[in-house]
C-alpha cells in the first residue's frame, strides 16, 4: 500500500477511535471524511458494524483473522495485516484499483478502531478450514 495512503488510513482510524471513545458515535465530520474517501462503501461497512457482523477470530496457536458474516451461513475472511478479503469485490474492484478496499475490510478496520469486534476463539483446525474457504 502507498505510504501516504497508509498514513492517511491510520490517522483516519485514530479519529474514528477518538470520536467513538468520547461520544459512542461518529461525528458528522468523521462520517463525511469516510464518505469522501470510501463513497458508498463506507455506508455498507457501517451497516455491517450496526448488525454486529464482524468477529475477531483467534486460535490457540496464535492465528488471527477477521470474519465478516454475509448471512446466516456465509462469511468473508479478512486478514489482520493485509488489505485482503475473500469477497468478489476485492477481486473485481480493489485489485483493479477502482476502490481502496471492500466494505468487509473497511468494516473490520472501523470495528477495530471502535472496539466493536466480537471476540471468538476457534480450534486451530477450524481456523485452517476457514482460511481454506470452508464455511464453519
Amino acid at each position: 500500500m502507498d505510504p501516504i495512503l497508509e498514513a492517511t488510513l491510520i490517522e483516519m482510524m485514530n479519529v474514528v477511535r477518538s470520536d467513538y471513545e468520547r461520544q459512542k458515535k461518529l461525528s458528522d465530520g468523521t462520517l463525511s471524511m469516510l464518505s469522501f474517501l470510501f463513497d458508498f462503501t463506507a455506508v455498507q461497512a457501517l451497516d455491517l458494524i450496526d448488525h454486529r457482523c464482524v468477529s475477531h477470530i483467534t486460535s490457540p496457536s496464535g492465528r488471527e483473522l477477521y470474519k465478516v458474516q454475509k448471512n446466516t451461513t456465509e462469511f468473508h475472511i479478512c486478514l489482520k495485516n493485509s488489505n485482503y478479503c475473500t469477497c468478489p469485490s476485492f477481486v473485481f474492484h480493489v485489485l483493479k484499483k477502482d476502490q481502496l478496499m471492500c466494505k468487509h475490510k473497511l468494516a473490520v478496520m472501523l470495528s477495530i478502531a471502535m472496539n466493536l469486534c466480537k471476540e471468538v476463539q476457534y480450534a486451530d483446525e477450524t481456523v485452517t478450514l476457514m482460511l481454506m474457504g470452508e464455511n464453519s
